[in-house]
């Protein structure tokens, strides 16, 4: 996720993404604990109809997941209002296996296939997610909820994986059967078929993502279990494999997909669209920089990882993945570094899919974009903006675009030449409102439109309009 929004880490966290790939890990896992400490104290357009079920715009709950379902639902009816189709929620495994009653600490569940097993009913992070897929199984005029599942808790992982639970939230779990038993009875809580133990209707989840950005080194790293020095492909496969047998396994899974990969493009190093950690677009090439252990070369191309996929006898119904702009201030769709897929060569992923799938027509050719977004320029409050960076210039957010060029940016997104294509199913952008100190959202921190240079319009009428 480059310079994207989401959230913070163990002292306050309910996991969402943060700028930097190391930064970001830590934004997921802070959220996490502001959900427990707060529950307790808590346009669709037709393309090509034969090719493509429907083209959708999304919006990502991100910061305090809570603030959604205050007020009676206020800023979720505002995100409905402007006619998204997706609403993508995180739930990370080890929230949704934690509680509050004794220090907010996640616990295998006793029975980890029940989908109300007490480890899951008392979750705050699951109740926020019951109340939010209710509200819009009710309000949202026929959007559908996306689950964004990662995190693996301190229960499930390798013992001789690092202790600190900010950490290990991202190595694989020990054994990949514990994460299909938790896909299993999330998939099944989220049927739309249940009524939560507090007597909330609980709405249905129709894609689920598997872990997020796992071709990166900083969210999909190198378990101590791994003795025979497997790919990172193979362990990702192992959980995939028993997530799809979990989220299939009632009749009344038809219609509910499997996202595999959240695939990250490339890490940005500084304001000018450098990439930072260089991608690997071959195996050889991963391998032996890993092997030497110079983690600044171990991401691995979308392209490769999803070929080693296909050898590995992957099971998923489309593809995941964060098709961010090759600089956070020019054009969406220009070209990015070799390895990378962007907006501007997502055919080459979707020709590889044909390729590898030849009668994946109505699975694997399909790609959900279920992260995006371009930050828009801040200063001091004292010349009218909404933020203040707690990171002196210069730096890699100094040179952001201006409103009024995102504004532009966010057309180009969701134009024919971007995401308004066939097999591209919707591209969610990642923060309905600015959180400190990401400045991507569709409104800025207070809710207050994003209008600079607009006149009488504003990003968040441009993204209303977008598909009607």
């Amino acid at each position: 996720m480059q310079g994207r929004a989401h959230i913070r880490l163990a002292s306050d966290f309910w996991l969402g993404r943060t700028s930097t790939m190391h930064d970001r890990a830590f934004i997921h896992l802070k959220m996490l604990l502001a959900v427990c400490l707060l529950v307790n104290t808590s346009c669709t357009t037709s393309i090509n109809p034969s090719s493509t079920p429907v083209f959708r715009k999304g919006v990502t709950l991100a910061g305090n997941i809570t603030d959604f379902t205050a007020n009676n639902f206020a800023l979720l009816q505002q995100v409905l209002k402007t006619g998204s189709g997706v609403i993508g929620v995180n739930l990370p495994w080890n929230a949704a296996t934690m509680d509050c009653s004794a220090g907010c600490l996640a616990r295998r569940p006793a029975n980890p296939m029940n989908w109300d097993d007490p480890q899951y009913a008392e979750s705050p992070a699951v109740q926020v997610l019951d109340a939010i897929t209710n509200y819009v199984a009710q309000n949202g005029n026929g959007a559908f909820v996306l689950g964004i599942t990662y995190a693996t808790p301190g229960w499930a992982a390798c013992p001789g994986d690092p202790a600190d639970p900010a950490q290990l939230a991202f190595y694989p779990p020990q054994n990949a059967s514990d994460y299909g038993d938790f896909m299993y009875a999330m998939s099944e809580r989220y049927s739309g078929s249940h009524i939560s133990d507090s007597g909330v209707p609980i709405g249905k989840i129709r894609d689920w993502v598997v872990y997020n950005e796992v071709n990166s080194p900083a969210w999909w790293r190198n378990t101590a279990c791994n003795v025979q020095n497997s790919d990172p492909v193979s362990y990702y496969v192992g959980i995939l494999n028993q997530a799809y047998a979990g989220v299939h396994h009632l009749p009344a899974s038809a219609g509910v997909r499997l996202l595999a990969g959240a695939f990250a493009s490339y890490d940005r190093k500084s304001f000018d669209g450098t990439p930072g950690l260089r991608i690997s677009t071959n195996y050889s090439d991963w391998a032996m920089n890993t092997a030497d252990g110079d983690a600044n070369n171990a991401w691995i191309s979308p392209i490769d990882f999803v070929q080693t996929m296909y050898a590995d006898g992957a099971e998923f119904d489309a593809i995941a993945l964060h098709p961010y702009a090759p600089t956070i201030y020019g054009d969406a769709l220009d070209q990015p570094p070799a390895g990378a897929v962007s907006l501007g060569n997502i055919g080459a992923l979707l020709t590889q899919l044909k390729t590898l799938y030849p009668n994946g027509q109505n699975r694997q050719w399909h790609l959900a974009l279920t992260e995006y977004m371009q930050q828009s320029y801040y200063d001091p409050q004292s010349d009218g903006w909404d933020h203040i960076s707690a990171i002196p210039c210069p730096n890699y957010f100094c040179a952001q675009t201006s409103e009024a060029n995102l504004n532009s940016l966010i057309q180009e997104a969701y134009g024919p030449r971007g995401s308004n294509q066939a097999y591209v199913d919707y591209l969610i952008w990642t923060m309905w409102n600015n959180v400190d100190s990401y400045v991507g959202g569709l409104v800025r921190a207070d809710g207050s439109d994003k209008n600079e240079g607009l006149g009488s319009g504003s990003i968040r009428e441009t993204f209303s309009a977008i598909g009607q």
